[in-house]
């Protein structure tokens, strides 16, 4: 379910008890403002995984982990990695999971309509099986263990939620564009629910969880003094790492470049909804080994 509920790019959390470079700057990329001045630190720090912690803000219920990491450590101490969550069973071992995921439109916040799913699919995410103009009561909880009551009706269909739904609409500050999802295992007959929040929404709209300044700086702080120290990481969009695994550093570091040269990339703009290919090309870089600057630009006779 946390998976779910943050951004794919989430899917990459280091292991425990793998390498990671930690950039102090890109994790000021997740403070609401810049910073007032440099860091006076290195670009990088290597470290050591030491336990990433899955868990939810207390106030929004928007996803984070919770990453520590000890500085310090040299490049060839490679021990044995072991993974954040339980090992994955073999295929047939699979436990099998039933899940329901719907994008929220202006009709899921309407009191004349409210949120709807498709009957075949509540079917199995909510048994036993709900026939027609039967209404029904669901427990589910949230990523934080809390339990929350809702009251479902079939109708045709498609099934509707009534008692519940506004609250937890509201409680959540739900807009279009969020992710609803629900998820049951079979074996527990448990239902959890979570959100996944649409991003790069302004803020007049909604006030969105942030990583506090003060929080970076301690951070850079106990990295600098080869402390052990934690890292709160929300993924809200691709390409917003600041801890990576050692070997997707090495491997970009491999790369031999040189001024002039032109390369494509792909992206996603805060109002396009499909990525966009992009031209750039080089114009100088600096110690590209030691996680240096590269200075590019936007090649506009390549743009299309």
């Amino acid at each position: 379910m946390w998976l779910a509920c943050a951004n794919p790019k989430s899917g990459r959390l280091p292991a425990v008890g793998s390498l990671v470079y930690y950039f102090p700057h890109g994790h000021t990329e997740q403070c609401p403002s810049p910073l007032a001045e440099p860091l006076a630190c290195p670009h990088v720090f290597l470290c050591r995984v030491v336990a990433v912690r899955f868990s939810a803000n207390i106030e929004t219920n928007e996803p984070y982990a919770a990453i520590s990491l000890k500085p310090g450590v040299l490049p060839n101490d490679d021990v044995p990695r072991q993974h954040p969550h339980p090992a994955p069973v073999p295929d047939h071992q699979q436990p099998q999971i039933y899940y329901f995921v719907k994008e929220l439109n202006d009709k899921d916040a309407d009191h004349r309509v409210l949120f709807t799913a498709p009957m075949d699919v509540a079917n199995k995410v909510f048994p036993p099986p709900l026939e027609n103009q039967q209404t029904r009561d669901l427990s589910v909880r949230d990523l934080q263990g809390v339990r929350m009551y809702f009251n479902y009706r079939g109708n045709g269909r498609r099934v509707e939620f009534r008692k519940g739904w506004r609250r937890f609409h509201k409680d959540m500050d739900l807009i279009d564009g969020d992710h609803v999802i629900f998820m049951r295992r079979p074996a527990s007959d448990q239902v959890f629910l979570g959100v996944r929040r649409q991003r790069d929404v302004p803020k007049t709209v909604r006030v969105t969880t942030t990583v506090t300044l003060q929080e970076v700086m301690e951070a850079v702080r106990l990295a600098a003094e080869g402390v052990e120290f934690t890292v709160n990481y929300y993924s809200r969009q691709d390409g917003d790492e600041f801890v990576v695994p050692r070997e997707v550093v090495d491997e970009a570091l491999r790369a031999r470049l040189t001024p002039a040269m032109a390369w494509s990339s792909h992206g996603q703009s805060r109002t396009a909804r499909r990525p966009s290919l992009a031209h750039r090309a080089m114009s100088s870089t600096s110690s590209p080994r030691a996680c240096g600057a590269i200075s590019i630009f936007d090649d506009p006779k390549r743009q299309r």
